[in-house]
């Protein structure tokens, strides 16, 4: 992995932000260098540790990645990492939908940090899908977060499947009031749970995800397509 020259983990509590991201959009929304260009081309997806900072030399807010370049170095990362450190991690869904990659990371990655999906394809397909693949609930709310003096808001997803993941839709007031309106006209209300109660546990890890996401990328769309 390319790091370690720089304090890595920030935030009250100190922690690690790994993200997972497409590398085609990763090009799109970063102006990379070009020799990181032609390193990171080499993947289809990427898994890195990212972190924020403001350059003291020159004032502009800087967003660092580090790459994972395997799993066995992911693997050697967690062997060293001690207890004073915790780690959250963010998933496009795209990524997760690739099944091969998903074999061969998933295990590691959720080993290692607290992972949370990003919705980054079509947020009401995925939401049919979930209808159709079985009985289970579905837990969803909304939250704002501010900075800077402005607000932003989160919608989130939980569905009961077992894998024990949030889904984290950044977007607008008027999308949360479609997408739940959505939910409502297609799961059957005895499985829908509108209650911000779910995430009383995981409140460290949702807004730090959240801090994360709309601090460190520049735009969110949903126009991923699975190949």
């Amino acid at each position: 992995m390319i790091f370690l020259k720089t304090k890595l983990f920030t935030g009250p509590e100190k922690h690690g932000f790994i993200a997972v991201r497409p590398t085609k959009k990763m090009l799109r929304m970063y102006n990379f260098q070009k020799t990181d260009r032609k390193l990171i081309e080499r993947y289809e997806n990427l898994v890195y540790l990212r972190r924020r900072f403001l350059d003291p030399d020159s004032g502009i807010v800087v967003v660092e990645h580090f790459l994972i370049e395997s799993v066995e170095v992911l693997s050697r990362l967690s062997n060293l990492r001690t207890t004073e450190v915790f780690f959250v991690a963010s998933c496009s869904m795209l990524c997760l939908a690739d099944k091969k990659w998903q074999r061969e990371w998933i295990p590691m990655l959720r080993k290692f940090a607290e992972l949370t999906v990003l919705v980054d394809m079509n947020p009401f397909m995925q939401i049919q899908f979930w209808q159709h693949q079985g009985e289970f609930d579905i837990f969803y709310s909304s939250f704002n977060l501010e900075d800077s003096g402005k607000r932003h808001v989160v919608f989130v997803l939980f569905p009961e499947t077992g894998d024990d993941l949030l889904y984290f839709i950044p977007c607008t007031g008027l999308f949360v009031k479609a997408l739940t309106y959505w939910l409502q006209s297609v799961f059957p209300s005895h499985r829908l749970r509108n209650d911000i109660k779910f995430l009383q546990s995981r409140q460290k890890l949702a807004v730090y995800v959240s801090s994360h996401l709309l601090k460190e990328e520049p735009w969110f769309d949903f126009l991923a397509e699975v190949n």
